[in-house]
């Protein structure tokens, strides 16, 4: 899948994190030793959010979401759920920033997908107590996959940078 970064002016856009300028009314093909580059870029985000630019896969032109997530290599080439008997859906809360909410998984999960709702950031952790501390970021329009590790028992601890979150999990289950 090409990664195709379309700029919508007549100006040439600078993604200063990256060190790239889109050219002015034209296109920029990230090569694929690039896209580590701009998985981490800040500045790309700002100008998909802003219509400055548009993503492509080289088929289509993408909306921002799902722009973001191809750039920041979280989107799929394609989705399969081999040998998942069931999927659990839960949409979990976290009413407060900075206050941890917790969600078990249970049974023999497969897989687990994460992604909050509102675009917070999200700062989770496997430890209790530890989600302000050592904690892995989930950036604003990220999504998170985790499979074939074991999850049985294991309990996912979080917390959000604003008010009124959610926190959308996806569990597939064998």
């Amino acid at each position: 899948m090409s990664k195709i970064i379309k700029n919508n002016t007549a100006s040439p856009v600078p993604v200063n994190d990256t060190g790239i300028t889109i050219p002015a009314s034209g296109q920029y093909l990230v090569d694929p030793g690039e896209y580590p580059l701009f998985s981490r870029s800040d500045d790309i985000v700002v100008v998909i959010g802003d219509l400055t630019v548009t993503i492509s896969n080289g088929t289509d032109d993408l909306g921002i979401s799902d722009g973001i997530r191809l750039i920041q290599d979280n989107f799929p080439a394609s989705v399969a759920i081999n040998g998942a008997t069931d999927i659990k859906i839960t949409n979990l809360s976290l009413p407060t920033s900075g206050t941890e909410v917790s969600h078990t998984f249970t049974d023999t999960l497969k897989s687990i997908t994460l992604r909050s709702r509102n675009k917070s950031q999200i700062q989770y952790c496997f430890v209790s107590g530890e989600s302000n501390t050592k904690y892995v970021t989930l950036r604003p329009n990220a999504v998170l996959n985790m499979d074939g590790l074991s999850f049985l028992g294991k309990t996912i601890h979080m917390q959000s940078s604003t008010d009124g979150e959610v926190v959308e999990i996806q569990e597939t289950y064998l």
